[in-house]
């Protein structure tokens, strides 16, 4: 027969099962009771509103048999007849019905019958009789027979024993309503006892099984408690297994733990011992011999050998202090290097070689018997804070069990700081003797050493004198040095004072200057067609005076900017095949003005892109090409672009340069440059052609900033030229200019955009007279309303008449406040503000117009060109920006693109 084990598992799962098998009972049973009184409401539910309803509709026919036989007496009309018709037909089926429900009731069977006789009599007896009589119009019979009042005494008796049938049944179901209500509190009663029942054996079922697992839990904690409180001197106390389930289990596995606690603390008792055998002990060797005695009391084996670090010829080597069973000293090598064998192996790597098949011949363990080779072969390091120390061999006739591993793991840390502490003991024993050898002969250096200090006296005072002279000097060069940076200082006060002086000069420059090139373009179109060609020349030329004016004006910005080390450069990838072209568009018409062959050359190894600031790039080769056609009278002039060589062409390496560089070479058949003149053209303000009868004009300022520019761009710029005979210009710069350091800080408010130096003669072929006759008609502009703010009344006259022709309506502030006022009372499209204007500047302004309206386009109009300003501008809620003098066309453009946003 099969035995079931009766485990905690078993045990518990048992005690519920118990508990569910008795629930799932009480569940069905309670089911079928409620089952059954639902199955018993809904029959007395039916069962009460078919018989109401059906004597309702008995009682309902009666009645309409009756008023309709009274109705068709009385007018003699047919219609009145329906309901007794109706009626006549449908009580019986009525009848029929309420007699199968009532069919478990004799009592009511018998009262129903009487109803029904009762109703066949009226029919009979008066119903039908009396409507004959009245289609007969026997009137004098009808109303005989409603005096004898038969008819009304039978309908009066139906409708008495109607409602006799109905209280019966009435009865009937308030005492099948208390039946229910008895049922529902015995299920109520019901459900009490089996939850109380359930709940009695589910504590039992709990009692039992907790009562097992906690007796034999109970038993342990006291074994493991008493181990505890003896101090593990009752270590030997077992716990008893009386049950085969999982507490059974786990005191076996408590009476293991407590075995290997027995053990671990014999194992502990040893070490001890061992650790207080040393504390005597000052020599290594003696130390290694009672180690080794001490450890065969505790392991069993039958060679062993201790090796003890040793410091000989500056070699880390490890000596044999002492051995078991191997006195002799023929057996094991005497020392090891760190490395060496397995002894000096195990050293080196810090771990444990056990040896578990040892050769016949490896070492013999003898005895005056016999002699034997052993089984285990076991090399332990014994280290102190991560040195090694000390290495142990051990050999038995059997192989080492783990209990012996765990004890010379055990032993060996306290071991090591032992061997370290003698170690150290030694050394000190050894410092101390050379040290009463060294303090006997510096008695003797001591003598000698005070014949010195005389003479080193001597020499101290001497040194004291010159360091006096030293002394005197620093302070000489600390006071220069500050000095100096005074001097500095005042540089940097002066250079900003320049460049503000600059700055307010070129506002104060730019305005009548705006005004100058406004009136003259407008004058130069000629709209109304009232001046004369020469006039027209006129204008002309006052326009092309005026641009020169404006060139004047931003090459002594770009001068100064330079000079003051804050022109800034911005490196960014540069197609350079783009770059004849753009020459050529600015160039080919006006050298084939001046009847010169304009040639642009690309050496076909180029590179595509260059790493430069492309602007200042375009600068300085736009200065070169402008200074060669305007020098050059017959000839032709050329541009070349090509890498760098080492031989000996016009585009040769240059040493101070990043191996990979580029050549922009332009060359000229011109009036060339005297030798005495090559280095100075490269100076501000100086020009080959400087007489008062010079034949050519410019500001000599461009050669001047290119030399800057190219500096800046990590590069030279070389010229070579001939008196009469032309002259080359080569601008080397790096290909790949991303590691360049010379990138500036920048003073944004003297950091003004960079434009090249072009002479009259380019721009008077480059900047074709701006018109604006072509939009005059364009729906964008007309009709829109536009405010110009600005102090200077000729601004306001200059700009007025174009905006007027583009069927605006222009209308004028001269401040800021005004401005303010007109935009709280009118509407306007967009407006055109002035930033330095006396009382509220344009900036205070457009803050406050912002606060009023965050959507009206406004553009700043300025003097000061400076980057800062549009800086200041935009973040005071300007659109946009635009500097003063004003290009028709640009200023235009911006209000196209706000108008139409608007």
């Amino acid at each position: 027969m099969l035995k079931i084990k009766w485990n905690l598992q078993m045990k518990i799962l048992a005690g519920y099962l118990i508990v569910i098998i008795f629930l799932i009972a009480s569940i069905g049973m309670i089911h079928y009771r409620i089952s059954a009184m639902q199955a018993e409401i809904k029959m007395i539910t039916q069962h009460d509103r078919n018989i109401s309803d059906l004597t309702n509709k008995l009682e309902a026919h009666v009645i309409n048999m009756e008023t309709g036989q009274r109705g068709f007496v009385i007018t003699g009309n047919n219609i009145y007849l329906e309901p007794y018709t109706q009626a006549r037909l449908n009580w019986e089926d009525t009848y029929n019905s309420l007699l199968d429900e009532v069919a478990d009731n004799p009592e009511q069977i018998q009262n129903l019958k009487s109803i029904h006789n009762h109703i066949v009599k009226w029919i009979n007896t008066d119903g039908e009789p009396i409507i004959e009589l009245k289609r007969s119009n026997q009137e004098q019979m009808i109303e005989e027979s409603f005096n004898e009042n038969v008819g009304i005494k039978q309908i009066d008796n139906i409708r008495a024993q109607v409602g006799s049938f109905r209280d019966i049944e009435n009865e009937l179901s308030s005492t099948r309503i208390s039946t229910q209500n008895h049922n529902n509190k015995m299920l109520v009663i019901y459900l009490y006892v089996v939850g109380f029942l359930l709940t009695v054996l589910s504590l039992i079922s709990a009692y039992v099984t907790s009562k097992t697992i906690v007796r034999a839990i109970k038993d342990i904690t006291t074994a493991i408690q008493e181990i505890a409180i003896s101090g593990g001197g009752n270590s030997g106390r077992r716990i008893q297994i009386k049950t085969q389930d999982e507490i059974g289990e786990l005191g076996k596995a408590t009476n293991v733990l407590l075995e290997e606690h027995q053990q671990q603390s014999i194992l502990m008792n040893q070490v001890g011992d061992m650790s207080t055998m040393y504390h005597e002990i000052k020599d290594s060797v003696e130390l290694s011999e009672r180690f080794l005695a001490k450890l065969t009391t505790i392991i069993e084996f039958q060679y062993g050998a201790i090796y003890i670090q040793s410091e000989q010829h500056n070699s880390c080597m490890y000596i044999k202090t002492a051995s078991y069973a191997g006195e002799s000293g023929s057996i094991g090598k005497n020392c090891f290097l760190l490395g060496e064998g397995l002894v000096g192996q195990s050293a080196k790597d810090k771990k444990i070689i056990e040896l578990v098949t040892v050769p016949p011949d490896y070492v013999k363990i003898d005895s005056a018997l016999g002699e034997t080779s052993p089984h285990s072969i076991y090399i332990m390091p014994i280290e102190f804070q991560g040195i090694t120390l000390a290495v142990l061999e051990i050999a038995s006739l059997h192989k080492f069990t783990t209990k012996d591993k765990m004890i010379l793991k055990e032993i060996a840390e306290p071991f090591g700081a032992v061997v370290q502490s003698v170690l150290s003991h030694m050394e000190i024993q050894k410092l101390f003797i050379e040290s009463r050898h060294l303090n006997e002969e510096l008695q003797v250096h001591a003598e000698e050493l005070e014949t010195q200090s005389e003479e080193l006296r001597s020499v101290n005072n001497q040194l004291e004198e010159q360091n006096h002279y030293i002394l005197m000097k620093s302070i000489e060069v600390e006071n220069a040095r500050v000095e100096m940076e005074q001097y500095a200082r005042q540089a940097r006060s002066n250079s900003n004072y320049k460049s503000q002086f600059l700055a307010t000069m070129s506002h104060e420059l730019r305005t009548p200057l705006n005004s100058m090139l406004l009136f003259s373009q407008f004058l130069e179109e000629n709209n109304n067609g009232t001046l004369t060609e020469e006039e027209l020349g006129y204008a002309k030329y006052i326009h092309s005076s005026g641009l020169d004016l404006l060139n004047l004006i931003n090459d002594i910005l770009d001068l100064s900017k330079v000079e003051a080390g804050m022109m800034n450069v911005v490196l960014e990838p540069v197609n350079i095949t783009e770059l004849p072209q753009i020459m050529n568009q600015h160039f080919g018409s006006l050298a084939e003005k001046k009847q010169l062959e304009f040639n642009i050359v690309i050496e076909p190894d180029l590179p595509n892109l260059i790493v430069t600031d492309e602007s200042r790039l375009q600068q300085i080769l736009k200065n070169l090409i402008s200074n060669a056609i305007k020098f050059t009278n017959k000839g032709s002039v050329e541009f070349r672009i090509q890498k760098s060589v080492n031989d000996k062409s016009v585009c040769k390496a240059d040493s101070n340069l990043p191996q990979e560089t580029i050549c922009f070479i332009v060359k000229d058949t011109g009036i060339g440059i005297a030798a005495a003149h090559l280095e100075r053209i490269f100076e501000a303000f100086h020009q080959a052609d400087g007489t008062i009868e010079r034949e050519y004009g410019g500001t000599g300022l461009g050669l001047s900033i290119s030399r800057q520019l190219v500096k800046l761009l990590g590069g030279n710029i070389y010229v070579d030229s001939k008196e009469n005979e032309g002259s080359t210009f080569t601008v080397m710069l790096p290909i790949n200019n991303s590691k360049l350091d010379l990138l500036f800080d920048v003073d944004l408010d003297m950091a003004a955009a960079a434009k090249e130096e072009v002479t009259s003669e380019v721009e008077e072929e480059s900047i074709q007279p701006l018109s604006y006759e072509s939009e005059v008609n364009s729906p964008l502009f007309k009709g829109k309303r536009v405010l110009i703010v600005d102090d200077d009344e000729r601004n306001l006259l200059a700009l007025t008449p174009p905006l007027k022709s583009k069927g605006m309506d222009v209308i004028t502030a001269q401040t800021g406040q005004q401005a303010i006022d007109l935009i709280h009372k009118q509407d306007f499209d967009i407006v055109l503000m002035d930033i330095m204007m006396p009382g509220m500047n344009g900036l205070e302004a457009i803050k406050i117009i912002r606060n009023v309206r965050t959507e009206l386009p406004i553009i700043s109009v300025t003097a000061k060109a400076m980057i800062q300003d549009r800086m200041d501008s935009l973040e005071a809620g300007a659109s946009d920006f635009i500097s003063k003098p004003l290009n028709l066309e640009q200023l235009f453009t911006i209000m196209r693109v706000w108008l139409s946003k608007s």
